[in-house]
C-alpha cells in the first residue's frame, strides 16, 4: 500500500499529483491512501464515497483528529528522513522533491517502486510523482474519480451552454493569481493582462 504523507500544493496540484498514484495503482493492482485530501472532499464526495477507484482518503472533512494524525504521521516522516532512515521491514519511505522546470519525474512504473507497494507500506513524500504510460489507459478510471458533485457540475454546465450559444470556440485559463504571488519568489506569476496580452 502506498500512503501519500505530504501535503502538495492546492486542489489542482494534489489533483494532478494523486492522479498519477491512481493510474499506477489501477494498473499495477495496490491500494492508495492520501493523507491530504479532506479539504477538497466535499467538491467530489459524490464520486469518491461510491467509486472504484484503488485510492481512499483520511477523513472527509477535516476534523481535530485528522488534522493530529497528518501532522503526527508529516513530522514522524520528516524525522525519520533526518536522521537518514529511509527504510524498515515493513514501511520505506520514497522521497522525491523538487520543482525546477525539466526535472525528471520518478517513474511509478519502476519494478521496484511497484514491488514495493504491493507489499509494505511505501510512504511517498514530494511533489514529483509521475505515471505518464498508463494515464491514457487508465484515462476513465481519473474521469469516474474526479468527477465534482452534481451541484457544481450542473453549474458549469449551465456556464458553458450558455456561452457556446454564441461561441463557436471558449477558453479557460486557470490563472495562479494567489499562491504563485510568493511561490518560488513570483517566478511563475503572471497578471492578467499579461495572460491577455498572450
Amino acid at each position: 500500500m502506498v500512503i501519500i504523507v505530504s501535503k502538495e500544493g492546492q486542489l489542482a496540484n494534489r489533483i494532478l499529483h494523486a492522479s498519477s498514484f491512481i493510474v499506477n495503482a489501477q494498473e499495477h493492482r495496490y491500494r492508495v491512501l492520501h493523507l491530504f485530501f479532506d479539504d477538497y472532499y466535499s467538491f467530489f464526495s459524490e464520486s469518491l464515497s461510491g467509486n472504484k477507484s484503488p485510492i481512499r482518503f483520511l477523513g472527509k472533512k477535516s476534523s481535530w483528529l485528522v488534522s493530529s494524525f497528518q501532522k503526527l504521521v508529516t513530522l514522524g516522516v520528516k524525522i525519520f528522513l533526518k536522521l537518514g532512515i529511509t527504510k524498515l521491514p515493513f514501511f520505506e519511505i520514497v522521497r522525491y522533491e523538487g520543482y525546477e522546470q525539466g526535472l525528471k519525474p520518478f517513474d511509478l512504473n519502476d519494478e521496484k517502486f511497484i514491488k514495493k507497494a504491493r507489499s509494505k507500506l511505501v510512504l511517498v513524500y514530494g511533489w514529483l510523482f509521475g505515471d505518464h504510460v498508463n494515464q491514457k489507459k487508465q484515462r476513465q478510471i481519473l474521469l469516474d474519480t474526479w468527477l465534482p458533485n452534481k451541484i457544481y457540475h450542473d453549474k458549469v454546465e449551465e456556464y458553458v451552454t450558455r456561452y457556446k450559444k454564441d461561441h463557436d470556440l471558449l477558453i479557460g485559463i486557470h490563472i495562479r493569481g494567489g499562491d504563485f504571488k510568493r511561490f518560488e519568489g513570483g517566478k511563475w506569476f503572471y497578471t492578467p493582462e499579461q495572460y491577455y496580452e498572450k
